[in-house]
């Protein structure tokens, strides 16, 4: 014999946008509303969405703690109430719970929140999204001779920031005491090598190459004496170290 909740749906069309409306009830964008379920002998429909809301809702907190680890670090207890506001405005668009995130920053300078907070969010997303790039391209170093027309690496952000966040990170989520933030800016290239993401602090007529680089050795050499990063002679005598930096640590790949 049916149960309850299948005599329930036999017995009544479910409306055709009914997926959207139980994912918008149960990922927090819509009051809870019991109309798309039968219920059981011991539960209302409404309540039946709500387990299921309920459900969601206790696996978001960890996987919102995975992806911004770091935020979490920084801002210490307070990060709960934080957390669970964000997740109130700023409910997930869908039932996986990859890039829980991705709005964080944005939400956090809507909010006048502190910019060691804000760019503490942007480098866990970065994290994030370079830990699910595709593969590098390995680059023999030797190839660099004939200069080849060269891009940055999938596996690659380049952030500058104006606090030391990525120190406060590697230390607090490595089992260390974290100094203190100080006052930047920095040169950062956040990369993955083989399955670990680290980061890399650099003078900025570095940071520079690396980020123009795909417009061609020309532009991009250009492009840092233009912006008085270095002199030709103090370019001329780095040049060499830099793209060697860039092969070896897998930062940069010929351009498909």
């Amino acid at each position: 014999m049916p149960s309850k909740s299948e005599q329930g749906v036999q017995s009544e069309a479910l409306p055709p946008d009914w997926q959207g409306s139980l994912l918008e009830m149960i990922r927090g964008a819509a009051p809870l509303n019991g109309a798309l379920f039968a219920g059981s002998e011991t539960l209302s429909g409404e309540e039946q969405v709500g387990v299921y809301a309920q459900q969601f809702r206790l696996r978001i907190r960890p996987a919102l703690h995975q992806d911004a680890p770091g935020l979490a670090a920084l801002v210490g207890p307070e990060i709960e109430p934080l957390f669970e506001q964000y997740l109130a405005d700023c409910p997930p668009r869908s039932w996986s719970l990859d890039h829980l995130a991705d709005r964080l920053e944005a939400w956090l300078a809507q909010r006048g929140a502190p910019l060691a907070h804000q760019e503490m969010a942007r480098l866990d997303h970065a994290v994030q999204e370079i830990f699910f790039a595709a593969e590098p391209v390995p680059l023999d170093p030797a190839a660099l001779g004939g200069m080849p027309d060269l891009v940055t690496s999938p596996a690659v952000q380049l952030l500058t920031l104006q606090q030391s966040v990525h120190h406060f990170r590697a230390q607090a989520l490595g089992g260390q005491a974290a100094d203190p933030l100080i006052q930047g800016p920095f040169h950062v290239i956040v990369y993955r090598k083989g399955r670990r993401v680290r980061h890399l602090e650099v003078e900025p007529a570095c940071f520079a190459l690396l980020e123009h680089i795909e417009l061609g050795l020309e532009q991009a050499v250009g492009r840092v004496l233009a912006e008085g990063l270095c002199t030709e002679t103090e370019l001329g005598e780095r040049i060499a170290d830099w793209f060697k930096l860039f092969a070896q640590r897998g930062l940069v790949q010929t351009k498909s």
